[in-house]
């Protein structure tokens, strides 16, 4: 916080403002507003990573400058670091997700949670992986998961790795393979991919403080204009507004489909672009203007 007198030509007072914060907010689930299950039920905190509200840089500024005619402006700014998000496993059966993407073994029944893409922890996308490298994270898991049994799956075809050896063979491998009961083939990442941008936004406010003297009562009149992301900067993926964390489907050129994280292009953002729907203060929303007149007595 600073204060300085006659900083410069027309300005008789300024005061300045300038915050950062290094943040770190993680949690088992990416929205815990809801009642959540654990990822592995046999092992409740071994998925533990940054929440989908966890903002790691924020860097803030303000000001007021007192101008010529009664002028007040005012400024705000934000910028702020992109959100993280979930690389899952979608559903794929209806009620046999335990021989499909259960590859924990822990359980997993149809409407059931996701389990994170083998070798990834919650919130890795933005974080340790984005998508300059979410090509190899898919590749590792293609190489050495896809195709595979899980847990369970090794149970019905009486693997020897089933815990509890000697289980009688209920299907073969190729009944398995018939089913769609194996680990299954992740989409590459598409072309000219978008990771989650920063969200930016500055406002500014113009005020004219008239002060009036009516039968010895002290009013005060202030009209004032505001503008909201004055620049108008286009945000895009904020909370709420992410893609879907999985990553099965494919797009009709066999990459990622634009919905799923990894897949939405940079003509495709769109959808998650910020609007007006949440109203004035929606930090990051399209530029807005409001008018108003403040009376104090």
């Amino acid at each position: 916080m600073d204060s300085v007198v006659n900083p410069w030509p027309l300005v008789r007072a300024a005061h300045l403002q300038v915050s950062y914060s290094l943040s770190k907010f993680v949690s088992q689930a990416q929205d815990q507003d809801f009642i959540n299950l654990a990822t592995n039920n046999d092992n409740p905190l071994q998925f533990t990573g940054p929440s989908a509200l966890d903002r790691k840089h924020q860097v803030s500024f303000g000001g007021t400058f007192d101008l010529p005619f009664s002028t007040k402006l005012s400024m705000m700014g934000h910028f702020y670091s992109p959100l993280p998000q979930n690389l899952q496993l979608p559903e794929l059966t209806n009620g046999g997700e335990i021989f499909a993407t259960d590859w924990l073994g822990s359980g997993l029944g149809s409407g059931g949670a996701p389990e994170p893409l083998p070798g990834t922890q919650i919130g890795q996308f933005m974080r340790s992986t984005d998508n300059s490298n979410l090509h190899t994270v898919i590749s590792n898991y293609n190489a050495h998961f896809a195709g595979q049994l899980t847990p369970a799956g090794l149970c019905l075809v009486g693997s020897q790795s089933c815990p509890g050896s000697g289980t009688i063979p209920v299907l073969t491998q190729n009944d398995m393979n018939a089913l769609g009961w194996v680990m299954p083939q992740v989409a590459p990442v598409g072309p000219n991919a978008a990771n989650f941008p920063w969200l930016k936004s500055m406002d500014l406010r113009v005020a004219w403080p008239i002060k009036l003297k009516v039968w010895d009562q002290s009013i005060t009149l202030e009209p004032s204009a505001n503008v909201f992301n004055v620049f108008n900067f286009a945000n895009s993926f904020l909370p709420g507004n992410l893609p879907t964390a999985s990553l099965l489907p494919g797009g009709p050129n066999g990459t990622l489909a634009p919905n799923a994280v990894g897949g939405v292009t940079g003509t495709g953002t769109t959808p998650y672009r910020a609007s007006f729907q949440s109203g004035t203060y929606a930090v990051g929303a399209p530029r807005q203007f409001e008018f108003g007149l403040r009376i104090s007595f």
